[in-house]
């Protein structure tokens, strides 16, 4: 990603890693910026999503837009 620049991700091209520790937990999804820019995500669904690092609601999907600077991480969770 360079600076302002959007990059999409497409609900086919995501893995969302299932909890250890039970079945019925949140998806979960880790993202790391090599470059600043903005990725666009489609999660397939309307679930809100929550940002656990931040311990903030993101968004509701499908659609969602995440600014991000480089070398931050993300870790994401798909509400039930």
């Amino acid at each position: 990603m360079k600076a302002g620049r959007v990059t999409e991700v497409k609900p086919e091209n995501i893995k969302w890693g299932k909890g250890f520790t039970q079945v019925s937990c949140p998806l979960r999804l880790s993202i790391h910026a090599a470059e600043e820019g903005t990725l666009s995500v489609n999660t397939g669904n309307t679930r809100a999503v929550r940002d656990l690092i931040r311990n903030e609601r993101v968004s509701r999907g499908p659609d969602l837009n995440l600014p991000l600077k480089k070398g931050e991480t993300r870790v994401l969770f798909m509400e039930p």
